[in-house]
């Protein structure tokens, strides 16, 4: 499984929790606008948030990706969100990047046991 065909199980749990959703394919590398993974609305209100699918305990964003993020959020009035997925875990945790730990190189993580705020299981 990839990070792609992961964002497609998160916006299929958000279509079926009566969301309208829309991913990003070209996301990250793909361009140089930003873009967010995944976009979602339900009842006037929208969320944007760049998502990692990794193996290890610990999902790491750059800073200059979370910035996008941001600037893509505030552009739309959208609440930005980090979204981890571990391997060996059906959760999806869910982190405001303000409340996201942060590394000595000022990137981003999502801690798979640290507190999280779990949105879809």
């Amino acid at each position: 499984m990839t990070g792609s065909d992961k964002e497609r199980e998160l916006a299929t749990l958000l279509d079926m929790a009566d969301y309208h959703v829309m991913r990003s394919p070209s996301s990250g590398g793909g361009t140089k606008r930003d873009l967010p993974d995944l976009l979602w609305a339900q009842d006037g209100d929208l969320w944007a948030a760049e998502m990692k699918y990794t193996g290890t305990d610990t999902a790491y964003y750059g800073e200059d990706e979370v910035a996008a993020l941001e600037r893509f959020a505030e552009a739309f009035g959208a609440t930005p969100f980090l979204v981890a997925r571990f391997k060996q875990d059906t959760t999806f945790y869910f982190r405001a990047p303000a409340e996201a730990r942060r590394t000595d190189e000022n990137n981003y993580a999502i801690d798979r046991d640290g507190d999280k705020e779990v949105l879809i299981e």
